[in-house]
């Protein structure tokens, strides 16, 4: 049964401002910055899926850490692009960063898990070449915002689920860490109890599954998927978010928390965008922070 697509024009809001945030802190240039690299880590349906390379200036003898960046949009629409200026500035700190393109769902077509299989793949592409980029494949973090912040959610708790490429079978998807920036945990719920844009939410759930009735939405939800295996969480939301109910990320910390896992939930007052500059930088520093402690404190593997 084909569902209707919903277009997610919440995260094409939030890509418009986070991209005029950017812009008036101090250092950041009017152009957005270009990756040094793009390269094609899979062909699904002739079309190539590839990631933007991000890497740092400054050189170095040693590994580096990594972090792969998953855009939002509703897992309908964003661009790899999208994500550009935080691949800049992750790079301007020693990370070699990722920004990986995935099979966007329509109506007929690319509905889950082929989005989970992308960014499983993406990571286990950045190991398969971590020796070309200086990447030490056991510092590999993800960030990701909205339905971008679902998947590095998943790549948090879930193990690997198609591992029918022999050129990859050695490779693991878990990462080190997350950044979940305001990611729904919890897609077997019906939201319009729980938001006046409900039945709208409802709708780019059921184009992701491929059905109205939620088949499959369990285990496509990283809140019911939690063990003691998963990644430390940052989780940032906003108190107000009219897209993605705070509580999704109330009850994943909470979930983390209970299986013994690290993890910390920072609350904002805005909605599912930042509404200010000092909002942004709290949320780079404690992103920064957070990395710092997962990923470039940790000494490289041999």
């Amino acid at each position: 049964m084909s569902v209707a697509p919903c277009r997610p024009m919440g995260m094409s809001r939030f890509i418009i401002i986070l991209s005029a945030l950017l812009l008036s802190l101090p250092g950041c240039k009017s152009a957005a910055p270009k990756p040094q690299a793009t390269v094609p880590y899979d062909e699904r349906e002739g079309r190539k899926l590839e990631m933007d390379v991000y890497l740092p200036s400054a050189p170095s003898d040693g590994l580096r850490p990594a972090v792969l960046l998953v855009h939002g949009g509703g897992w309908a629409e964003g661009h790899r692009r999208d994500f550009s200026w935080i691949g800049h500035w992750l790079a301007a700190r020693g990370y070699v960063s990722f920004s990986t393109s995935y099979r966007l769902v329509t109506a007929d077509a690319n509905h889950w898990p082929a989005q989970l299989d992308d960014v499983q793949r993406s990571v286990r592409w950045i190991r398969a070449h971590a020796a070309d980029y200086k990447v030490d494949p056991e510092r590999i973090g993800a960030l990701g915002a909205s339905a971008g912040g679902h998947l590095v959610s998943c790549l948090g708790t879930m193990d690997t689920r198609d591992n029918s490429d022999p050129a990859l079978s050695a490779h693991s998807s878990r990462v080190k860490c997350v950044v979940d920036l305001c990611g729904p945990s919890d897609l077997t719920e019906d939201l319009r109890p729980k938001l006046a844009k409900g039945e709208w939410c409802n709708g780019m759930i059921d184009t992701l599954l491929g059905n109205k009735e939620r088949k499959g939405a369990r285990e496509a939800s990283p809140l019911f998927l939690v063990d003691g295996k998963s990644s430390p969480f940052l989780i940032v939301h906003g108190s107000k978010d009219d897209i993605v109910p705070l509580d999704h990320s109330q009850r994943l910390e909470a979930a983390l928390k209970t299986a013994g896992v690290k993890a910390e939930l920072v609350t904002m007052n805005c909605g599912h965008a930042f509404e200010n500059a000092a909002q942004l930088q709290d949320f780079m520093q404690r992103t920064e922070k957070f990395l710092e402690t997962h990923l470039k404190s940790l000494s490289p593997s041999p």
